[in-house]
């Protein structure tokens, strides 16, 4: 290294940093993902399968589709992780006792 490369290093320790940055990450994920948007009461899982589904063309008038179908679809567009969560969350839209609103016609 050439001298002078080190003046903008700031030593410091290491435990510090990782509490600030895993508080200010955690904080992130709470607001951004976890917490549901005041605008609609959606989560971004539940705004992303439901934007996949309009893509469809899936409604009310429609035949159904199979579940793996429309995972497939919010997965390979919209939502980079986990098939599980993209499942288990268009489950839950269908079940009338778990949100105040049924969002998901579910069959079978």
């Amino acid at each position: 290294m050439a001298q002078g490369e080190n003046e903008n290093i700031i030593p410091i320790y290491i435990e510090d940093e990782m509490r600030v940055a895993y508080i200010d990450y955690s904080m992130s994920v709470i607001v951004s993902r976890a917490l549901p948007d005041v605008r609609d009461g959606l989560k971004p899982v539940h705004r992303r399968i439901l934007y996949g589904m309009q893509d469809l063309g899936l409604s009310y008038n429609r035949p159904y589709k199979k579940s793996a179908r429309i995972v497939g679809e919010v997965l390979g567009k919209y939502h980079p992780h986990g098939d599980s969560a993209v499942y288990d969350t268009m489950v839950r839209m269908a079940q009338p006792w778990s949100l105040r609103y049924q969002m998901v016609d579910g069959q079978g």
